[in-house]
């Protein structure tokens, strides 16, 4: 119900807005889920790069402690001072090689010999600590059994980690003791660890928290579910909550040389980070759909403004039409699509509608002349006719007299040549007065054929207008099935072309108002050219009963003639009346009969002219009435 009364305008703009905030806002939520996504991808990367530069550096730390005591089992000076248990030696080299090692590598921890039995010797770590028997450490018995070996050991005393690197010393190829380097797992190799890795670092000891970066990471346990999932050179991922702030944490596992996990090495990468990047991301999105939505808004609304106006104009001008107003102009549209081509077609719509008008209105006009003439003719033959009827009973009542006076001719032969004259006198006079009623009535017929001529121009004139409609109801047909077609575009593009269905019908229901506009006039002009066709057929009608009254008037002329020969004959004979009175008795019936009959003509033609007349005024009223059905249009020029 509120849509209906908003106007086209309203509509167009409000849809435009409708479709570029939807569209702002699905743009949008794609660009913030990809943008997300690609957030998220880099943070499961980092955390990813993390496990994977932890593992890289853990295995470098081995190799480190590997290749150190590598180096330093094959040293002939400490082998010999090994086999010959000579302390003091063994303290001065391997006191001044930890120093180095650990200036250099400040993850070295441990560096101790053992005779063959595997008692210690010499720690260069502490010199002070020997005596201890490591010949149950598993590294250590390989080592003696000739075997380098390396792996993780764990304190049985103090629970510590460390990657123990044991060489065997061998003096030719007896095995003299053995040579151990080592890196506990302590804070500073969980410092180093976080340095290259770039991310906290937790090492965990069995379940618990051996050394952490993160101060509130040392209540962490390591669950027995996941240390069971542990794989060598593998990491397993999972999310955690420490004191309300979320981390990404990678395990690393820590396996012995047997093959057992003891514990692992963790990297935590927080989500803080990644929380403030799509908390930065929201707001950047919403900026950009805001100035997105209003960019596309002025656009939309600069494009659309130009063609509601128009649309507006364009119903404005149909009311006026349809009041009758044919001087108005839609004012041009410079676009070239559908909107543009219907102001045109209008435009030459009305500027043919003038033309059409203005020659019926001329045609009428001239019609009503015409009739008007004709008419005047019509009432001039219906007197003359009158006149000769009144002729024609005098002719008659003086025939009579002559009939009854016959007896009396032989005995007054001056005064029957005087009567004889006197009637010939009279039928050369109603002669005349039948000269001028032929004439009278040829012009009539003249008059007739002319109105029928101009009557058939009117019809024409009906015609094309009748063809000019058909055009615009098929331009009008058109533009339905555009705005039916746009209905079905706009119902396959479902919630977004919601608006633009909207639009389609404001323009079919133009288009219905054009086709019923156009079937009005068609019906205007099919009772207009109904009405010519009676009115030809009724001047084709008269025209044939002016034809008639022609024949009839000669008939008439004819008798006249024999009366006016009669007379002359009358005469010439006078002297022979007395003697031919039974031939003149006969004549003078003859006479009468003629003049009888010459009445009876009179009388038909005046009753014919009456009906010319009828006709006449009928034709008149018809005339009135199409100049009439005309004027109710108003065009560029003057009123007829």
């Amino acid at each position: 119900m509120f849509l209906k009364g908003l106007s086209i305008r309203k509509k167009l703009i409000g849809s435009i807005i409708f479709t570029v905030l939807t569209t702002a806002i699905l743009i949008s939520a794609i660009a913030y889920h990809i943008m997300r996504e690609a957030l998220m991808e880099r943070f499961n990367e980092r955390a990813e790069t993390a496990a994977q530069t932890i593992i890289a550096t853990r295995e470098v730390i081995k190799q480190k402690v590997k290749a150190y005591a590598n180096l330093l089992s094959k040293r002939p000076d400490i082998i010999d001072a090994v086999a010959k248990k000579d302390e003091t030696t063994l303290e001065r080299i391997l006191v001044s090689e930890f120093k180095t090692l650990h200036e250099l590598d400040n993850t070295i921890r441990t560096l101790e010999a053992t005779d063959d039995k595997g008692i210690v010797i010499m720690r260069g770590h502490n010199p002070k600590k020997k005596g201890d028997d490591k010949s149950k450490v598993f590294a250590v018995h390989n080592a003696l059994l000739g075997e380098a070996t390396s792996g993780v050991e764990v304190s049985p005393t103090t629970g510590e980690m460390a990657y123990d690197a044991v060489y065997p010393l061998k003096l030719g190829d007896k095995v003299v003791g053995t040579l151990k380097v080592g890196s506990y797992f302590r804070e500073e190799t969980a410092n180093y660890l976080k340095s290259v890795a770039k991310v906290d670092v937790v090492i965990f000891s069995g379940n618990k928290v051996n050394v952490s970066t993160l101060k509130d990471g040392l209540d962490l346990t390591l669950s027995d579910e996941i240390m069971s999932k542990m794989k060598p050179k593998e990491a397993i991922h999972d999310t955690i909550m420490i004191k309300g702030q979320r981390y990404r944490i990678s395990y690393i596992p820590i396996i012995d040389p047997e093959g057992k996990t003891r514990g692992a090495i963790a990297g935590l990468v927080s989500y803080q980070d990644l929380e403030t990047s799509m908390s930065k991301l929201i707001k950047m999105q919403a900026l950009i759909t805001v100035g997105i939505f209003i960019l596309l808004s002025l656009l939309g609304v600069l494009m659309i403004k130009p063609m509601a106006n128009s649309l507006l104009l364009i119903v404005q001008t149909i009311d006026k039409i349809s009041e009758g107003d044919l001087r108005v102009r839609v004012p041009q549209y410079k676009g070239k699509d559908e909107v543009g081509k219907l102001v045109q077609n209008m435009n030459r719509m009305l500027q043919s509608f003038n033309t059409i008008i203005r020659g019926i209105r001329t045609s009428a006009n001239n019609l009503v002349s015409t009739v008007d003439l004709l008419r005047g003719a019509a009432e001039k033959t219906a007197k003359v006719a009158q006149n000769q009827s009144l002729q024609a009973s005098r002719i008659a009542a003086s025939a009579e007299e002559m009939t009854q006076t016959i007896a009396d001719i032989a005995k007054n032969a001056t005064s029957a040549e005087e009567t004889a004259s006197s009637a010939m006198n009279i039928a050369e006079n109603g002669k005349k007065i039948m000269d001028d009623a032929a004439n009278a009535v040829g012009r009539v017929n003249a008059l007739s054929l002319q109105l029928s001529s101009m009557i058939e121009k009117l019809n024409k004139r009906a015609e094309e207008i009748g063809e000019i409609v058909g055009i615009i109801k098929n331009i009008a047909d058109q533009t339905n099935l555009l705005a039916l077609n746009a209905s079905i575009e706009a119902a396959r593009a479902g919630e977004h072309g919601r608006s633009f269905a909207v639009v389609a019908d404001e323009v079919k229901k133009l288009a219905v108002r054009t086709i019923e506009a156009t079937e009005t006039i068609s019906e205007k002009i099919s009772t207009i050219q109904k009405e010519t066709e009676e009115t030809s057929k009724l001047m084709e009608s008269a025209s044939n009963e002016v034809s008639t009254a022609t024949n009839y008037i000669k008939e008439v002329e004819n008798s006249l003639n024999q009366i006016v020969e009669a007379a002359s004959l009358v005469r010439d004979q006078i002297a022979q009346i007395a003697s031919a009175i039974s031939q003149q008795s006969s004549a003078t019936e003859e006479i009468a009969r003629n003049i009888e009959k010459s009445s009876t003509i009179a009388k038909e033609l005046e009753k014919m002219s009456d009906e010319v007349a009828h006709e006449v005024n009928r034709l008149t009223k018809i005339a009135e009435e199409l100049k009439n059905s005309t004027a109710g249009f108003k065009t560029k020029e003057n009123e007829l």
